[in-house]
């Protein structure tokens, strides 16, 4: 996944209310109330969009 983008299709697919975000950590979902981690890599940074 290249962008915000993907990860909020990923969110869909798996009917996550919340998408959790965080520098170092790789993102996670929570999907009917449990924090589920996604095997992506960890954040580096987060880049605005132009």
């Amino acid at each position: 996944m290249k962008d915000i983008h993907g990860l909020l299709e990923m969110a869909i697919r798996h009917k996550a209310s919340d998408v959790v975000i965080k520098a170092g950590s790789a993102p996670a979902l929570r999907v009917y109330g449990k924090i589920v981690r996604t095997d992506l890599p960890p954040s580096q940074r987060l880049i605005p969009m132009s």
